[in-house]
């Protein structure tokens, strides 16, 4: 059975993020274990892991780390220093906590207030003020050919989105995953991995 935490982390990177960075997340979520310790990846597994060139798995790494969805640190594999990449459940789920319920708070802030209206060309929310012109015609005030939304059914669907991946994360807020990632492992290129 899959850990619910996986589940709700694959859940946020594929409504945030695109599908190669799920294909990583996927790869180190796979990662070999030790008793209830799986070890971080480094690059080459992850490449093997995915059949990513190693510039575009950095590039999706970084992504992820940046995103606080993978957590970095440096080991030593055969006397060699290396980056390896695991997860860190408590700060990926506190970040993406915080960084959802601002979006939420935003979402909300902006569907109550019923004299704003959306200009799909610019992306942006105008007052109703500035979105009526000279005849008294309601429109974006930058370019008259955008079309202007006054409804937010749009935002309804992500606000609903968001809602829920809120719940999921605070479903979690009193388990503990089924495995932790550890760096301080003895790795080796060649035979079994041992914990020290």
């Amino acid at each position: 059975m899959d850990c619910p935490f996986n589940c709700v982390l694959r859940k946020i990177v594929q409504h945030v993020l695109t599908y190669p960075h799920l294909i990583i997340l996927q790869s180190v979520i796979d990662a070999p274990s030790i008793s209830h310790k799986k070890i971080y990846m480094s690059v080459e597994r992850i490449c093997k892991a995915t059949n990513f060139h190693t510039r575009d798995a950095m590039k999706y790494i970084h992504q992820l780390v940046s995103c606080g969805f993978l957590d970095s640190c440096t080991t030593s594999i055969e006397k060699k220093r290396i980056h390896v990449w695991g997860i860190n459940y408590k700060k990926a789920f506190n970040l993406m906590f915080v960084y959802l319920k601002t979006i939420h708070d935003r979402l909300k802030k902006e569907m109550t207030q019923t004299d704003m209206v959306y200009c799909t060309g610019c992306n942006h929310f105008y007052s109703f003020e500035e979105a009526l012109n000279n005849d008294l015609i309601v429109c974006c005030p930058k370019n008259e050919e955008h079309e202007i939304q006054t409804t937010y059914a749009s935002s309804e669907s992500k606000f609903e989105l968001i809602k829920d991946l809120i719940k999921s994360i605070e479903n979690l807020k009193d388990k503990t995953p089924k495995y932790c990632y550890s760096c301080h492992l003895n790795l080796s290129s060649v035979g079994e991995h041992l914990a020290i």
